[in-house]
């Protein structure tokens, strides 16, 4: 079992989404949740370009994220889909966009360079 860290958990709001198959291994996922006693939603990277859960998927407040569709499998989308009603797609994922920084007034998005939505 392996986990790679912050860069495969994210939390947003009270969930903590977590990346695997990459460079996380799901089972490490699932020891975190009955360590921490919480929810922990798995999340199958599907794309090597997107090799951490940072690099595809930006919580910005809670139930409100960045995310490129294409890094997820199917089943992935549809967690997604179904535990975060603010889901905003980003298509230029390749700037890397989605791993952008939310300032914490949660109204300002850095990223490292302009990428359309």
């Amino acid at each position: 079992m392996y986990f790679e860290g912050a860069g495969d958990a994210l939390f947003c709001g009270e969930t903590l989404f977590a990346g695997y198959r990459i460079r996380s291994d799901v089972r490490g996922h699932q020891y975190l949740a009955s360590v921490l006693g919480i929810q922990v939603l798995p999340l199958e990277l599907v794309n090597p370009y997107y090799y951490h859960l940072d690099t595809c998927f930006c919580p910005l407040a809670p139930g409100e994220a960045l995310y490129h569709p294409n890094a997820f499998d199917a089943y992935g989308r549809k967690v997604l889909e179904a535990h975060v009603p603010r889901l905003l797609a980003v298509h230029e994922a390749r700037r890397l966009a989605s791993a952008a920084m939310p300032w914490w007034s949660g109204r300002t998005v850095v990223t490292n360079r302009a990428a359309r939505s």
